[in-house]
């Protein structure tokens, strides 16, 4: 029987350890711990406010 969902709760991370946690994950093995820590980057992204640095680059101003 195979676990179709992550072991590892990406949630509880800092935005730091998940970026150094994407590039040490083996995506071949661990392909659901990879998803998960991907889908809770690209959540945060989604719902955080652009950052002072992001808000410079844009030309809308």
């Amino acid at each position: 029987m195979s676990d179709q969902s992550s072991t590892i709760d990406f949630s509880q991370y800092s935005d730091a350890s998940l970026a150094a946690a994407l590039e040490r994950v083996d995506r071949n093995k661990f392909p659901l711990n990879y998803q998960a820590c991907l889908d809770e980057i690209e959540k945060r992204r989604k719902f955080s406010p652009p950052s002072p640095i992001e808000n410079l680059n844009d030309t809308n101003h």
